[in-house]
């Protein structure tokens, strides 16, 4: 069975990672309108009926549950890597989990930020400031591991991605919330 080098997995046909695949016009295009057309539709038509950051950060969480698991389902219906290209996902097979014997498309880390990123639609609807303070355990995780002799483990990058996740939901909503003013400031200001 052929192996990839890039990703260290096991494969029938072809390797499916991102670093294997050669994206198709029509993918990219698919990826554009999914990241950031639809999403800056909707948050424009939210914004006329909201204009609080913390409201835009719990929309922002609703529209990424939904890119995440549209992009999941893309990745087992049709072989599409965009879960790992959203991510930015290193999927090295050693630092992945392994369900039903196949690792799984995301590295343990990523995972983690996936599951964050869910679960904070299910646990808070009430987006609160210091969950960003969470986000250090990641970059100390990280750095320690790149400067150091540290070696962390799949559980710790697992329980450090969920924790990052409402640093991902900030930054994503938070870039469509400062378009969205900026639009709105713009054709104030031309009209």
């Amino acid at each position: 069975m052929p192996y990839c080098i890039e990703c260290g997995r096991y494969y029938d046909n072809k390797c499916i990672c991102h670093k294997s695949i050669k994206l198709k016009k029509y993918d990219i295009f698919f990826l554009y309108l999914t990241i950031f057309l639809a999403p800056a539709i909707f948050f424009v038509y939210q914004y006329r009926k909201v204009d609080n950051f913390l409201e835009f950060v719990f929309y922002g969480n609703i529209v990424l549950s939904v890119i995440t698991l549209l992009y999941l389902s893309f990745y087992y219906l049709f072989k599409k890597p965009y879960l790992s290209l959203f991510f930015g996902c290193h999927q090295r097979i050693d630092r992945s989990f392994v369900f039903c014997k196949k690792p799984f498309v995301l590295c343990s880390r990523c995972t983690g930020i996936f599951v964050g990123i869910l679960l904070l639609l299910l646990v808070s609807t009430n987006f609160k400031w210091w969950f960003l303070l969470f986000g250090i355990l990641l970059v100390l995780d990280g750095v320690l591991q790149y400067k150091t002799n540290y070696t962390s483990s799949n559980i710790k990058r697992f329980f450090t991605g969920v924790m990052f996740a409402p640093v991902v939901i900030a930054s994503y909503s938070g870039f469509f919330y400062l378009m969205t003013k900026l639009s709105f400031f713009i054709h104030s200001v031309i009209t």
